[in-house]
């Protein structure tokens, strides 16, 4: 039987738009918002704003303070179970108790370990009532988060520019511009909500690309930006604009059997470049995905090129795709497409996809999907 009425999830609902409001900013945290309710109207609201800040039960009991409100006997709405152990701060779980809040509805258990049902129980020990309402919605603004604390590994999304026969640019090498204006506008979106942007060499040769955050009226701050390199050949000087890290770190990952010129390094290093060398020979993308979540980076977003896209589905480490699709064919079979290296003989074989939204942005569609074998 469902506890709640109408106006529970209605305040449940309130609690999860706000806690998607800080994006890109609370990593390695979760998105959490929390309304506070007495006698049927909101005495207090909060969210988590950045990680390290206060949590937003925390901030939506100071919210009511400052409104003057008494928080005793009243009931509070957060959209993720509240944590019951200390980190960086306290407890929400002895938060709310000290706040004489009597009823928590939660739209969702937390994954932590540390948390998972602890703070639910440490809650009705001490005579609060809590009821989850097994929110999916509350779920997908935190997958990252879930992603994190289950597979232990960052949440891979693959970001894509396509033609309308799936061509990724010409035979050239050019993909200037393959999508519409609202559609590069969305990419930028995503670069907002993730902590690293991953590139390949023929990315960075063809595009000398910033890999920044370009939002008008706008000023999220710029994701990390990787070069996954398996040879430094090609690349003879430092002066690509992904190397400028005044306005974003970089960082440059390569087997620990490739060696650098030693002229390029000095540059790299005078210019704040980060080099990883990494543990094996050559490109294994479970290796990678394990050094960046060690260094806690907890999601990427591929953004090419051909030979990223087909190491990392291949690999079958996508665990979402963000397909962009433009009005134009370019039909030339040495062109490169998403999967150039598949080895799919029947389509039996082929993996199917599980297409979750579709939207027209201009003259160009996006297709958010996620790989069956990887949700």
């Amino acid at each position: 039987m469902n506890k709640l009425t109408e106006s529970d999830h209605q305040f449940l609902n309130k609690a999860i738009l706000l806690a998607a409001i800080p994006v890109g900013e609370v990593s390695p945290n979760p998105y959490v918002g929390a309304v506070i309710v007495k006698d049927g109207r909101i005495i207090g609201e909060g969210f988590h704003a950045k990680a390290g800040t206060a949590h937003a039960e925390v901030v939506a009991i100071q919210n009511a303070k400052d409104n003057n409100k008494s928080t005793v006997g009243a009931t509070i709405y957060v959209s993720l179970e509240p944590c019951c152990h200390h980190g960086k701060t306290g407890p929400c779980t002895e938060a709310v108790l000290n706040a004489g809040i009597t009823k928590v509805v939660y739209a969702t258990q937390d994954p932590n370990p540390s948390v998972a049902g602890k703070g639910e129980k440490f809650l009705i020990e001490n005579g609060i009532e809590a009821i989850c309402a097994d929110s999916e919605s509350a779920r997908q603004i935190n997958k990252i988060f879930f992603h994190n604390q289950i597979k232990k590994t960052p949440f891979v999304t693959l970001k894509a520019a396509m033609s309308l026969d799936g061509k990724i640019a010409s035979k050239s090498g050019d993909s200037k511009w393959i999508t519409g204006s609202d559609a590069r506008l969305e990419g930028h979106q995503l670069r907002v909500e993730h902590d690293a942007i991953l590139i390949g060499k023929k990315t960075l040769l063809n595009d000398d690309p910033s890999l920044t955050v370009r939002i008008p009226d706008q000023n999220y701050s710029n994701p990390i930006r990787v070069l996954l390199l398996r040879t430094f050949n090609g690349i003879d000087h430092a002066n690509y604009q992904l190397f400028n890290t005044e306005i974003a770190p970089t960082w440059i990952m390569y087997p620990q059997n490739q060696s650098i010129d030693t002229a390029l390094k000095a540059e790299l290093l005078a210019k704040n470049v980060r080099l990883i060398e990494l543990q094996d020979d050559e490109i294994i993308v479970d290796s990678v995905l394990t050094q960046l979540y060690e260094e806690k980076v907890m999601s990427v977003l591929l953004e090419g090129g051909s030979s990223i896209y087909n190491a990392f589905i291949t690999a079958q480490k996508v665990n979402e795709f963000a397909l962009f699709y433009g009005p134009r064919l370019i039909g030339d079979a040495k062109a490169p497409s998403l999967w150039d290296h598949s080895n799919i003989t029947d389509l039996s074989e082929a993996p199917i996809l599980s297409i979750h939204a579709t939207e027209k942005l201009g003259n160009s569609i996006y297709v958010q999907a996620t790989l069956k074998e990887v949700e």
